[in-house]
This record gives structure tokens, C-alpha cells and sequence, in this order.
């Protein structure tokens, strides 16, 4: 599966590439800057410097992994039918799932099954990961329902592509 399934989106929406680096691990990139990385030999245990917190990862009996943040469970992982993984929170509610998409990378979805990001593979032998935006409709509505509409012009958002 991709290497953002360890990856939690922390740095908002938008695109993101990783790349290999020499130590094993990928370095993940937004509009040009490294914003994390990630490394195989260190999937289990991961002290977070930015946050102070102590993030351990381990197999759980259902085949998939459960992560803890400072001693707390915080999500559980199972492997699902399509060949992806469905991911829960503490109290095993469902917060979201994965799975391979035609392109040869992973669509994720919501916990109601709305697309929310996908990944294709890149020229670097790693893939690219665009996160979609909630609002796929636009911010049109907001903007006209102010007395001066185009004094707020600057703010417009552009419906995003979307597929049905």
C-alpha cells in the first residue's frame, strides 16, 4: 500500500511528493520544502520532535497496526476486502479507509466514503498524494452573501473537479 498510509496529513490540504532518500526512508514535500520523513526502519517507535510526543506503532491481532500516542491507544488499523486497510479511532468507530485505485496508487476515503485524496506513482520511485479540499463546491454562495461581494472578490475559490 502507499507510504502515506503512515502519513496523517498533518500539513493540511493540497499536494504532496515523496521522494526516496539514501537511508531507505522518503522524504515528503510540499510546494518544494520537505515537511516529513518517513523511514522504514523505524515504523514502530517514532519520537515526534515537532509535537513532544512519543508515537509507538504495533501489530494487532486483526493483521493491521495499532498506534499509540503517549502510552494512549489513538487509532486502529484492519485489513478490508478491496486489499486496503479500514482505519478507527480508540473506541473501534470508523474514521476512514483505503484502497488501490486503477492508477496504481491508493484512493482514501472518509468513514462515510467520500473521496478525500488519492496517490499515483512519480518519476522517483515513490508517489504523489493530493489531498482534496472539503468544500468541492466553492466558496460562491459565501462570497455573494456579503453587502459588498466584491470587496470579498480576492477570496473566490473555483469549484474543484468533481466526479460522480
Amino acid at each position: 500500500m502507499s507510504i502515506f498510509n503512515d502519513f496523517d496529513n498533518i500539513f493540511g490540504k493540497g499536494f504532496f511528493t515523496a521522494m526516496p532518500d539514501q537511508d531507505g526512508g522518503h522524504s515528503i514535500m510540499k510546494n518544494g520544502s520537505v515537511v516529513d520523513h518517513l523511514t522504514s526502519e523505524h515504523k514502530y517507535m517514532t519520537a515526534d520532535l515537532k509535537s513532544g510526543e512519543f508515537v509507538m506503532k504495533t501489530p494487532n491481532v486483526h493483521g493491521g497496526e495499532d498506534t499509540f500516542v503517549n502510552g494512549k491507544l489513538k487509532q486502529s488499523t484492519i485489513p478490508n476486502v478491496h486489499g486496503g486497510e479500514d482505519v478507527f479511532d480508540q473506541e473501534y468507530n470508523p474514521l476512514k479507509k483505503n484502497m488501490p485505485n486503477i492508477h496504481g496508487g491508493t484512493d482514501m476515503y472518509d468513514a462515510g466514503m467520500q473521496l478525500k485524496g488519492f496517490t499515483v506513482p512519480n518519476n522517483f520511485g515513490a508517489e504523489n498524494m493530493l489531498v482534496l479540499n472539503d468544500d468541492v463546491y466553492g466558496n460562491a454562495a459565501q462570497i455573494m452573501g456579503y453587502d459588498d461581494p466584491l470587496a470579498h472578490a480576492g477570496y473566490y475559490k473555483l469549484p474543484s473537479f468533481y466526479f460522480k
